[in-house]
């Protein structure tokens, strides 16, 4: 959004550039004085946002903590290198965009550069055009190669895509803003006013459409991402869990190893205690650059009755001293078979050779890996159970296992309906801490977005104001100008929502996503919101301008 910015200020300069030109300035004369002065504002700029950073390290520190991202007492220190990265980069990138929009002016001869200044730009250029269509295969390539990672992947599969959108959005936003500009022609002055502008401003719209469809996309493709891998959790984990009671840990905790084996021993109950661990794997293709497996310490003789990982191949009874079972999107990905060995790191980082016995389903909320409890125990940082299932019915169960919930206070006894609400609150508290990080990236869309619409009807007082003095009225200025500024942000809408579905079109093939989940209700919202930053940042200059006298309108300059 940065480049598109400040590429569409720069293409507002043309007049004054085929003007130095004109007077007999060089390209090279020119073109540094545009780059000294796109310079001299970004680093001014960058000095601005790092004094902004820094007045929001506190609130952003306790939003972090409220989400659980961060523990309690966490504090971000200041380095200067961020700041040096952030605003390098930033004056870097508006350079060269500024360099590549003036290219076609001082590429023409002077009287050339003079005369097409005065028309509005008609065709993109060949570099453009060709940088467009290979971020679109790029985006492309990356929904359908990443098919099975489609939620994971979906936010840089929409960020590819916005880049082609940018440099094809005369083609993409453009065209169809001016054939709806068609369809209103005939609604009188004012659809003639809004139609013959969109027509002949494809650039401008593509410049506010763009920045309207970035906040749509990147928004949209976060709902709904977060809201498809929560119903997966839900479902996989509803289909898991046979176990009539649950055992959780009070406040984030954990449950002594005594809380299984107690319940077990109560008349009819089936027990097992669950191990929240993790697993380095070593073999290629499997280290994950470093991260971490989540895994699963369970017995599974005890789970039998309780648990339910819809097993592919093996067996599960064979989980016993370094046998493990992995899920079958760790299997696909790693190409892992039964039987293979795997070279690991624990959870203490103690060396360990795995044997594979077992391939499942239903990894969504439980992990990739399960490994022996005791395994699981005598690695842990800490030897305690993240939950412990029980199958059973009668008073006297009952009876038993509301004692041990009294007799351990970290124990907390849900039923299966609660444990399933208690899963769906946990799967909500996560998805608003991932909020907190996409809040971050939405607002500076949302800030270019308010500037691009800006800079976009500012370039238009000229044209508003021969509409005045032609006898338009401030009424039929303000309607024309919002009518033509609906259209232009419902056609950024349309390509947002269609960038969001392009992204999630994989998510069915995803084992941790499922059909696509739309939360109306924050869909509505988003869509809402897109609308007012599409009005807002173009009505506001023209408002000012028809509520403007006729005789000042006159020495307006352009």
């Amino acid at each position: 959004m940065l480049a598109g910015t400040v590429a569409f200020a720069a293409e507002r300069r043309r007049r004054e550039i085929a003007l130095l030109r004109a007077i007999g300035a060089t390209p090279g004369q020119v073109r540094w004085r545009l780059i000294r002065q796109i310079a001299s504002i970004g680093l001014l700029a960058g000095a601005a946002g790092c004094l902004a950073a820094r007045a929001l390290f506190t609130p952003f520190t306790h939003a972090l903590i409220s989400a659980r991202l961060a523990p309690t007492g966490f504090r971000i220190t200041p380095i200067w290198i961020p700041y040096a990265i952030a605003v390098g980069v930033g004056v870097v990138v508006a350079a060269l965009a500024t360099a590549l929009a003036a290219r076609r002016a001082l590429a023409a001869r002077p009287g050339e550069a003079l005369l097409a200044s005065a028309l509005p730009p008609r065709r993109m250029s060949a570099i453009r055009s060709l940088l467009g269509l290979v971020a679109l295969g790029g985006g492309l390539t990356l929904v359908i190669v990443l098919a099975s990672s489609a939620l994971s992947f979906a936010t840089l599969a929409a960020f590819v895509f916005m880049i082609a959108v940018a440099l094809l959005g005369p083609v993409l936003l453009g065209w169809p803003a001016a054939v709806a500009g068609r369809a209103v022609l005939p609604a009188g002055g004012v659809g003639f006013l809004a139609g013959t502008a969109l027509g002949a401003g494809r650039f401008r719209v593509a410049a506010v459409g763009a920045a309207v469809a970035l906040v749509v996309a990147l928004t949209g493709t976060q709902v709904v991402s977060l809201a498809t891998a929560q119903r997966a959790t839900e479902r996989v984990t509803a289909a898991r869990t046979l176990a009539d009671y649950v055992f959780v840990p009070r406040a984030g905790g954990g449950l002594p190893a005594s809380v299984a084996a107690t319940a077990a021993k109560l008349p009819g109950a089936s027990a097992t205690g669950m191990v929240s661990t993790q697993v380095f794997l070593l073999d290629r293709g499997l280290t994950r650059q470093g991260s971490s497996w989540n895994a699963a310490g369970l017995d599974p003789a005890a789970a039998r009755d309780t648990l339910s990982l819809d097993v592919r191949s093996g067996s599960l009874a064979d989980v016993r001293g370094m046998g493990v079972a992995v899920s079958d999107t760790l299997a696909r990905d790693g190409g892992v078979t039964v039987g293979q060995l795997l070279q690991a790191l624990l959870a203490d980082a103690a060396p360990a050779q795995l044997r594979v016995v077992a391939i499942y389903r239903r990894a969504n909320g439980l992990g990739d890996v399960v490994v022996p409890r005791q395994l699981a125990l005598a690695h842990a940082t800490a030897a305690l159970d993240s939950a412990v299932f029980v199958s059973g019915q009668g008073t006297a169960l009952l009876r038993g296992l509301d004692a041990i919930a009294h007799r351990v206070p970290t124990a907390v006894l849900r039923t299966h309906a609660e444990y399933l609400a208690g899963v769906r609150a946990d799967g909500q508290q996560n998805a608003r801490a991932q909020w907190v990080i996409a809040a971050l990236m939405i607002a500076i869309a949302v800030m270019a977005a308010l500037n691009t619409g800006a800079m976009a009807a500012a370039e238009r007082r000229a044209e508003l104001v021969v509409a005045r003095l032609c006898g338009a009225t401030r009424g039929q200025v303000i309607r024309a100008v919002t009518l033509e500024s609906l259209l232009t942000t419902m056609s950024g809408i349309a390509v947002g929502i269609a960038v969001t579905l392009a992204c999630l079109a994989g998510a069915g093939s995803d084992p941790n996503g499922g059909p696509l989940v739309v939360p109306w209700g924050r869909a509505a919202l988003v869509v809402g919101g897109a609308v007012v930053l599409g009005l807002v940042g173009t009505l506001l200059p023209a408002a000012l301008v028809g509520r403007a006298r006729l005789t000042s309108l006159v020495g307006l300059r352009e």
